[in-house]
Parts: C-alpha cells; sequence; structure tokens
C-alpha cells in the first residue's frame, strides 16, 4: 500500500514538474481582451464502441466500461490538484477534472503515470481547457 501512495506522489510530481517547464506567462490582468482568451481546442474523436469514451492515443484499449469509482476519482482529483498547486495561470480543477475523466477508462490508477506521457493529446487539450477556464474567471 506504501509503494501505491509513493508512487502516486512521484507520478503526480512529474506531472507537475512537466507542467511548471511550459513557458511563463505574464500575470493576467482583469480586463483581459477577448482575443487572450484561448480558442476552444479541437473536439477530441471519441471511441467508436464506446461514445461516450474519448478515443486514446497510441492504440491502447478500454480497460474499465464504467471508469474508476468515486473513492478513487475523488483521491485523484485532490491529489492533482494539490501538485499542481504552484501554477497560477491554469484553472487546476478544470485540468485534473479533464484529464481524469478521460484516463479512468484506460488506465487503472496506478498507472496515471504512463497515462500522463502517453496522451500528448489530452494533456493538450486538458490545458487549453484550464487556462481558458481561469482567464475567464478573471474576467
Amino acid at each position: 500500500m506504501m509503494n501505491i501512495h509513493f508512487l502516486l506522489i512521484v507520478g503526480y510530481l512529474i506531472i507537475a514538474a512537466t507542467a511548471c517547464q511550459a513557458p511563463k506567462e505574464p500575470p493576467p490582468t482583469n480586463n483581459v481582451p477577448a482575443a487572450a482568451v484561448p480558442a476552444a481546442p479541437p473536439a477530441l474523436k471519441m471511441h467508436p464502441d464506446y461514445p461516450n469514451i474519448p478515443l486514446a492515443e497510441r492504440g491502447i484499449t478500454v480497460v474499465s466500461k464504467k471508469g474508476w469509482d468515486k473513492q478513487t476519482m475523488d483521491f485523484h482529483r485532490n491529489y492533482c490538484s494539490d501538485m499542481l498547486a504552484s501554477l497560477d495561470s491554469i484553472d487546476r480543477a478544470t485540468f485534473c477534472d479533464c484529464f481524469l475523466d478521460k484516463i479512468q477508462y484506460y488506465y487503472e490508477p496506478i498507472y496515471f503515470k504512463e497515462a500522463y506521457e502517453d496522451q500528448k493529446i489530452w494533456n493538450q487539450y486538458c490545458l487549453a481547457e484550464a487556462k481558458k477556464a481561469y482567464l475567464t474567471q478573471k474576467k
């Protein structure tokens, strides 16, 4: 059990470190021009056999049609948000919800690190959503 928690901590630290490597943007003002708000990311392709599940990269298969249980999802959402606490230019809850809502169908919870490394399109999509949510809140 201790190894699982250790792996979760290391994985989320990797997520946070990778996100911190993004170029720093100047802090937004309260009067953000409409042109500064990122355009909506392109829609994700959905899985042909499961229309409620986005299609993953690398040809991986769905391992759970129902996704993670509520307790597991709540743990990962809280942990993800805590690991991204140092990032002040995105809405952490939006990013975490977006990303975890996708990987829960393809990855067992212990493999979230692999999900983050494998699913570049989801990362970009969720980061754009989180930036958009942050800027919208600042208006």
